[in-house]
């Protein structure tokens, strides 16, 4: 049933959302333990995750991301290395009201450093080396040395 899901998911024979229900719903049926199939839509590190990545959704479809990497690129775009700092402070900001580094990362910082990169023309492929790279490293790094020092701060390691 997994690996069934996977392909389904990878091929997109039909939307997200009707493989998700139908992997779920077979499994189900198939396996009679519908209770602790749907347990793990009961922790709320699953909802963090998902309720992230429909944000970064939302600032892709609503260009919200693109609004927000031009006025990060105007007001710090001088160098590529003060990009680097937005992300590490962007990532900083964020760290205290998400702390999933799943959460941070993919559902709201890659939407808005993914825009920084298109405005300046750095896609994947030839151009992919401009600034897009330095960026999306520079989140990487940022992004588990800030996640890491954050939780050893408040004592969890």
């Amino acid at each position: 049933m997994y690996l069934a899901a996977i392909f389904g998911l990878v091929f997109r024979s039909f939307d997200e959302a009707v493989i998700r229900l139908a992997a779920i719903a077979i499994s189900g049926l198939a396996f009679g333990n519908i209770v602790g199939l749907l347990s793990g839509y009961a922790r709320s590190s699953a909802w963090l995750v998902f309720s992230a990545f429909r944000i970064g959704t939302a600032f892709t479809s609503t260009s919200l991301g693109r609004r927000v990497a031009y006025v990060l690129i105007g007001k710090f775009g001088r160098t590529t290395l003060r990009l680097g700092y937005v992300a590490a402070v962007t990532d900083l900001a964020i760290s205290p009201a998400t702390p999933s580094n799943t959460a941070r990362t993919g559902g709201i910082g890659y939407p808005i450093f993914q825009s920084i990169a298109v405005a300046l023309d750095s896609k994947p492929g030839p151009t992919a080396r401009r600034v897009g790279a330095m960026v999306a490293l520079m989140s990487f790094v940022t992004t588990f040395a800030i996640g890491f020092s954050w939780w050893n701060m408040i004592g969890i390691w």
